[in-house]
C-alpha cells in the first residue's frame, strides 16, 4: 500500500491523506477523474503520475517498484529539485510546480487525526486508511478480551510504526483466491509494511477480531463512543474483474460501539438502538446505508457503510468559505435528504445538521447526511434537547423540536458555509430582516439574504414551514447568483 499526504506550507505538517490499498497508477491534478484531485491555478489538468513498476527490483539500488512521472506544464518536484521521471523512496516530497502545493509519499502510513471518513464506489482505490497489526482470522478461543475500540491506539505519529509491532507468532493469513479462482493468493511482492495484499486486494493486518469484523484502524472518539474501519470477513465469490472488485470494497465498513461508560446508561441504549433501528428502514443515495447491528460481551455495535470524502467543517478549514454559488448547490442535496426523512411516517428529525455532518464524498462530489445519533420521530421528539451550539433551533433547544428545525439548522449551516464563522456570530434568536443578512455577509444576493431570514426565524410561524418551500426559494437564488469568471 502506498499513501500521499497532503502538506501545511511552510511547516510541511499533513493536512489530509490518500491512501491506495491496491492502486498501481495513481494520477494527480484538477481534473475530476484523477484520483487525487487538487483545485490549484498552478496545477495542470493530470499533473503527476505514480506507477507500479512491474521490472525488475534488482534493477535500481535500492530496490524501488513506484515510478513518478512529470505531465504538467509548470514542472513536478521530487526533493527540491526539478524531474521528468524518476524511482520514489518512502518519504520523499513531492511538489507540483515551483510554488504548488507540497506530498509526502509514503509505503505506508499511521495516522491518528485522519477525519471520520463515513465506503464509496472508489473505497478500495482511495480508501485513507492507516496500517494496523498483522493477525489471524479465527474463532477467538484462548484470545484475550477485546479491548473497546477506546481504547485501541496506533501509536504517535512518528513513533510506533506498523513494523514494530510485528508479525503474528501463527504467520499470515490463509491464502485467498483472488480476481483469478483457479488460483489462491499468496500475497506475495507486498512489503512489511502493508496492510493489504496488492494482489488480491485483501488485509493481511488487523487489531482485533469483533464478531465477523476485522479492525483495521480507529476513526474517531466521541461523547458517547468510538468507530473505527473494519474488515468484513467471510468467503469472496469467484467472478473475477470489475465484480470482484466491487465485492472487495464492499467488505470495507464502519463499525460504532458505544464507550463503556454510556453502555451502562439506559437512555444511552435506547438513542444508540435507535439510530441503528433508523438506518435500517432508511434508503437514500445520500445516507449511509445500514448493514449490521449487534451486541457481543454486553457491547453494542453498529455497522454502516462507509462514504469517502471530507465533512464540510474540515473541507472550509483547508479550503476556506465557499462562494454563495457552491453554498446553494449544497444546501440543495441537503433539501433532498431532509425531505426524504421528513417524508417518512411518521416524519423523521435528524436534529443535528451541521457542517462537521455533512460530507462531500469523494465519487461524486455529492452531499451525504451522516451521524444519525440524535435522530427521532416527530411523534416521541418531545421534551428531549439534543443541541449542537449555533446550529440549534429554539424550540428544539426547549425539547419540543419540529421539522422545521432541520430547516433552522440548514440555514445556520449555510451561515458557517458563507462566512467560516460560528452562525452564533450572525444571528442570535432574533427576527433578523433580509437587509440584516445581506449586510452581515456582503458577498450574499438579497434572495439569499431573504432565504437566510426566513430559515433563521425563531419564530416557527414566520419560518419556512417544509423543505419544500426552502427548495424554491434556493432555485430563484441560483438563478439570480450573478456569474463569476475565474
Amino acid at each position: 500500500m502506498v499513501s500521499l499526504a497532503f502538506l501545511d506550507t511552510p511547516s510541511l505538517e499533513p493536512l489530509k491523506w490518500w491512501d491506495f490499498p491496491t492502486q498501481r497508477r495513481i494520477r494527480i491534478g484538477r481534473a475530476m477523474d484523477n484520483e487525487v484531485v487538487i483545485k490549484d491555478s498552478l496545477v495542470s489538468r493530470y499533473h503527476v503520475e505514480i506507477k507500479y513498476w512491474d521490472g525488475d527490483r534488482s534493477a535500481t539500488a535500492d530496490g524501488s517498484r513506484w515510478v513518478i512521472q512529470s505531465l504538467g506544464k509548470n514542472g513536478t518536484f521530487l526533493n527540491h529539485s526539478r524531474t521528468e521521471q524518476a524511482f520514489l523512496l518512502d518519504g520523499d516530497l513531492i511538489q507540483l510546480a515551483s510554488k504548488g502545493p507540497r506530498f509526502r509519499f509514503a509505503l505506508a502510513v499511521v495516522d491518528q487525526h485522519s477525519p471520520l471518513l463515513v465506503p464509496d464506489a472508489d473505497a478500495v482505490r482511495r480508501l485513507q486508511l492507516g496500517s494496523s497489526s498483522l493477525g489471524v482470522s479465527g474463532d477467538g478461543a484462548g484470545r484475550s478480551p477485546l479491548p473497546s475500540l477506546a481504547e485501541m491506539t496506533l501509536g504517535s505519529p512518528g513513533g510506533s510504526h506498523p513494523r514494530s509491532w510485528g508479525r503474528s507468532s501463527q504467520g499470515l493469513p490463509q491464502s485467498h483466491r483472488g480476481p483469478n479462482p483457479d488460483r489462491a493468493c499468496e500475497h506475495l511482492h507486498g512489503t512489511a509494511q502493508d496492510l493489504f495484499c496488492m494482489n488480491c486486494g485483501q488485509p493481511l493486518r488487523f487489531l482485533s477480531t469483533i464478531g465477523r469484523y476485522q479492525i483495521l484502524k480507529p476513526l474517531s472518539r466521541g461523547g458517547m463512543g468510538s468507530t473505527c474501519v473494519a474488515w468484513r470477513q467471510g468467503a469472496l465469490g469467484s467472478e473475477g474483474g470489475g465484480a470482484y472488485a466491487f465485492e472487495l470494497e464492499q467488505r470495507l465498513v464502519v463499525l460504532k460501539q458505544m464507550n463503556e461508560t454510556m453502555a451502562k446508561s439506559k437512555k444511552a441504549r435506547e438513542l444508540f438502538e435507535r439510530e441503528a433501528s433508523t438506518l435500517k428502514r432508511l434508503h437514500h443515495p445520500s445516507i449511509p446505508q445500514f448493514l449490521d447491528f449487534f451486541e457481543e460481551n454486553n457491547q453494542l455495535y453498529l455497522v454502516m457503510e462507509m462514504i469517502q470524502g471530507l465533512d464540510l467543517k474540515r473541507y472550509l478549514r483547508q479550503w476556506g468559505v465557499m462562494a454563495p454559488s457552491q453554498v446553494i448547490d449544497w444546501a440543495l442535496q441537503v433539501c433532498d435528504v431532509l425531505e426524504y426523512l421528513h417524508g417518512q411516517s411518521p416524519p423523521i428529525l435528524h436534529r443535528d445538521i451541521k457542517p462537521a455532518n455533512l460530507v462531500l464524498r469523494h465519487r461524486d462530489q455529492r452531499i451525504v447526511v451522516v451521524d444519525f445519533g440524535a435522530v427521532k420521530s416527530l411523534t416521541s421528539a418531545q421534551a428531549t434537547r439534543i443541541t449542537a451550539g449555533g446550529y440549534t433551533a429554539p424550540e428544539q433547544e426547549e425539547g419540543q423540536p419540529r421539522t422545521q428545525s432541520d430547516l433552522y439548522s440548514l440555514g445556520a449551516t449555510l451561515i458557517y458555509l458563507l462566512t467560516g464563522k460560528n452562525p452564533m456570530g450572525i444571528h442570535h434568536y432574533q427576527q433578523e430582516d433580509s437587509a440584516y443578512y445581506a449586510q452581515a455577509i456582503p458577498s450574499i444576493s438579497l434572495p439569499l439574504a431573504r432565504t437566510l431570514s426566513c430559515l433563521l426565524q425563531p419564530d416557527l410561524q414566520h419560518r419556512y414551514p417544509t423543505v419544500k418551500e426552502v427548495r424554491q426559494a434556493l432555485r430563484l437564488c441560483k438563478v439570480s447568483q450573478p456569474l463569476v469568471t475565474v
